[in-house]
């Protein structure tokens, strides 16, 4: 046994001797302090609970699409803003644009469509206080010719997905901390 402890002794002496170095926490120390470093320099900040974010008081929704406003109000009101009237408000988010677009994804062999790619664009401009802005989401929407009641079932989970998605990326937005003055 000894001569087994010996031979690691010869043939490994500057691990064994690091792993026992006053000098191994230094190393630890400093990879944590390059860690952190690291991680303030691309912007990664926590994101901290929901419910710290202060929303407008109270807020209307103009908008065409019934489904879309009928999330974003249902988003909103959970995290504590009041969806009013357009007198009391003190935000106004306009819908203006709500449009999906189907394009072809891929094909096959002989050219039939084995895929579809849905995208659902909404603006929306908050009055007096920001520009116009937009969400945009694509969604993959798998074909084929034998299953078409299929497709068009799936199409419409995919659209009301894409309709909370979007109610979801607004609300976000609108109750992101402002930058204190």
């Amino acid at each position: 046994m000894q001569i087994r402890a010996l031979k690691f002794r010869a043939v490994c002496p500057p691990i064994v001797t690091c792993i026992k170095s006053p000098s191994r926490n230094w190393f630890i120390r400093a990879g944590g302090v390059v860690c952190v470093c690291a991680l303030a320099a691309c912007g990664f900040h926590p994101r901290g609970a929901e419910s710290e974010l202060q929303p407008p008081a109270r807020v209307h929704i103009t908008g065409a699409d019934r489904e879309l406003t009928a999330r974003l109000t249902q988003y909103l009101t959970a995290r504590g803003a009041a969806v009013t009237a357009a007198a009391r408000a003190t935000a106004v988010i306009h819908i203006a644009v709500h449009e999906f677009h189907q394009e072809l994804l891929t094909t096959d062999a002989k050219g039939r469509a084995t895929a579809y790619t849905l995208r659902y664009r909404v603006a929306y401009e908050v009055a007096g206080v920001a520009a116009s802005q937009s969400v945009t989401i694509e969604r993959a929407l798998p074909y084929d010719a034998a299953l078409q009641l299929q497709f068009e079932h799936e199409k419409r989970f995919l659209q009301a997905d894409m309709r909370a998605e979007a109610a979801r990326r607004i609300a976000q937005r609108l109750l992101r901390p402002q930058a204190a003055p």
